[in-house]
């Protein structure tokens, strides 16, 4: 019975291990340099995970320029930006706000010269910045601007997931050892 339990700890602590990591990859990504053709720029940062396509943490600003005013850009338009799609490695389109018509409101447009990944490193940057012509800001209206240089840069990793266990996972595995600890003594009494 004992070896029974023995085992059953040692299985149960293995399973601990495997499923209690938690994967870093997720990374922020910085604007940097980046200069429109009227004067204006742009700065600021994202968090984007290549493993689910995922830009989140959006804080991207725009100073103003001689063609247009600047912005505050938090949200990522993916509804209701119809046939924008937010990709690595075409395009990240942004709005001020989550609202559901986003006609007259200024928009971004962010465009990476290669695919983002988890890895890091830097990405040159195209763009446009415009007023956006109907609700699904499907296009541009107005006074528009290029985005004519700038790199988006994230620390480079070593591409591997970094595993990190819970505080839960950790509990979990001292108590596992203690008690086969004890099992272990009591097993040697009984000899």
């Amino acid at each position: 019975m004992r070896r029974v339990s023995l085992q059953l700890l040692c299985a149960i602590a293995v399973f601990s291990l495997s499923a209690a990591g938690a994967l870093a990859v997720p990374l922020t990504w910085t604007i940097s340099n980046a200069a429109f053709g009227d004067g204006g720029t742009a700065s600021g940062t994202f968090v984007y995970d290549a493993d689910t396509n995922t830009f989140s943490n959006i804080n991207i600003t725009t100073t103003t320029g001689s063609v247009r005013s600047g912005a505050s850009y938090s949200f990522v338009c993916t509804a209701p930006c119809n046939g924008v799609i937010p990709n690595s490695s075409q395009s990240l389109m942004l709005t001020l706000s989550s609202a559901s018509d986003q006609t007259g409101a200024p928009g971004f447009a962010i465009f990476f010269t290669q695919p983002l990944s988890n890895v890091g490193g830097n990405r040159g940057l195209s763009g446009l910045e415009a007023t956006c012509s109907n609700a699904t800001c499907t296009a541009p209206t107005g006074a528009s601007r290029s985005l004519n240089t700038g790199v988006v840069t994230a620390p480079i990793t070593s591409g591997r997931p970094v595993p990190a266990m819970s505080e839960i996972s950790l509990g979990m595995m001292a108590l596992l050892l203690a008690i086969a600890g004890v099992l272990g003594l009591s097993r040697r009494r009984a000899r």
